[in-house]
């Protein structure tokens, strides 16, 4: 049976109520939408499954199971109750299928899931049908692009499994050697043969005996798993992959951090200029600086206690200009990879992202509590963060070992071998 709609629902408000509603579980706003958090990590989401879709995976990987075949009571009470074949071919081919149980009905719902991507491993090449079946990992030769006219000639010569298009000469003992294309095809051009020729070099097939193997999948084994068929439903519409949100999470920031620094990349922290939108009015001029509209850059980036916060990074590091206009820029690509000491690079990495998580949490405070720091303290704050961060890692000795430029840095934030827990 599958998961009911109430139980999907309440999983889906678990998770919410996990990221957006506080330790006390109080009623917050979801600063993104549900389908951002399960998109994959690399495509700007949080890689969180989607129960709907999972549900509808379990389904296939019972039909699956099923089409392998075996001896489980299970798939015997299935098969003889449907009146269904015994082969896993014969399941395969079957159009017609009988309505039955509810978890029966599920499968059945759900079988273009896993059919659109079982393909056969050609071995005796005597149970894949050449045109109308996927093999060797590759789509339908009947898909390919202009195969139409070699399609129908194969028919008329009743040449249907990926044998018949084979010859037995002992050419090569590893590998099978395909017939060519005008020995079935009647008035084969050079452009067919071409076409076809160019396709069907590309299915190379070992010189194997024996029955031909039902696979599924694009993974080297051809096993179906929950991982990759979860994958092959939901990503192919979630849109490209960009950089920043790999190194947004590769970056070796505290979890909450990165969290933050997500929302960040989405422009979803609620500054006031979101705030409003949803509604609210109240003041809308930057608490730290007095002098401008609070929104995500001018916070993090343009106003003046965060400008301050970044000129005492470049100074600290002797770093080139950054780009001001682009706080995501900052995070993700400013100065990347220019420090040949892995501690040094790795302290650099962090200070950005405790830069602006230091500035979010002194915005915080000047507004709910009434509380507010100099920005050197605040800059404190985040050196004793990031020197805190580098002392509790395992670093080996020769990676203390640093050019003289590097050294001074270490020294700037009090780090040395002795310090080490």
């Amino acid at each position: 049976m599958s998961a009911p709609k109430g139980i999907c629902n309440k999983l889906v408000e678990i998770y919410r109520k996990f990221l957006w509603g506080g330790p006390k579980q109080q009623k917050k706003w979801a600063l993104c939408s549900w389908d951002s958090l399960t998109r994959p990590k690399e495509k700007g989401g949080l890689g969180l499954r989607d129960p709907w879709t999972l549900n509808q995976v379990l389904a296939t990987k019972l039909r699956w199971r099923w089409i392998q075949g075996g001896p489980d009571l299970w798939k015997e009470i299935w098969t003889t109750k449907y009146h269904m074949p015994l082969t896993p071919e014969e399941i395969l081919r079957e159009q017609e299928m009988p309505r039955g149980s509810d978890i029966w009905n599920l499968t059945i719902q759900n079988r273009e899931l896993i059919d659109k991507h079982i393909f056969w491993e050609i071995r005796g090449g005597q149970i894949a049908k050449f045109w109308d079946e996927a093999w060797q990992q590759r789509e339908k030769m009947i898909n390919v692009q202009d195969m139409q006219e070699m399609y129908r000639a194969g028919m008329e010569s009743n040449l249907m499994t990926v044998k018949d298009y084979w010859t037995e000469e002992q050419v090569n003992e590893e590998w099978r050697r395909w017939k060519p294309l005008d020995e079935w095809k009647r008035n084969a051009t050079e452009d067919h043969k071409t076409i076809f020729g160019k396709e069907i070099d590309s299915r190379k097939i070992k010189r194997r005996e024996g029955k031909d193997i039902l696979r599924w999948g694009k993974e080297t084994k051809g096993i179906f798993t929950i991982k990759e068929d979860y994958k092959a439903q939901t990503q192919p519409d979630q849109g490209e992959e960009e950089q920043k949100w790999k190194k947004i999470w590769k970056t070796k920031w505290w979890p909450k951090i990165k969290m933050f620094a997500w929302l960040v990349g989405r422009k979803r922290i609620l500054t006031w200029d979101r705030i409003q939108k949803r509604g609210f009015s109240g003041p809308s001029r930057c608490c730290l600086c007095n002098s401008g509209e609070e929104d995500q850059e001018h916070l993090l980036n343009g106003c003046k206690v965060a400008q301050l916060q970044w000129e005492k990074t470049r100074n600290l590091f002797s770093s080139t200009e950054r780009n001001p206009q682009d706080i995501v820029h900052t995070l993700v690509d400013w100065g990347e990879g220019k420090f040949q000491s892995k501690i040094v690079g790795r302290a650099w990495s962090m200070t950005t992202g405790f830069n602006v998580w230091n500035l979010w949490k002194e915005r915080n405070s000047r507004i709910f509590k009434g509380k507010s720091s100099d920005p050197e303290d605040v800059w404190k704050m985040t050196l004793h963060q990031v020197r805190e961060s580098i002392l509790a890692e395992n670093w080996a000795e020769e990676e203390w070992n640093t050019s003289e430029a590097e050294a001074e840095i270490l020294k700037k934030l009090n780090l040395d071998q002795g310090m080490i827990y």
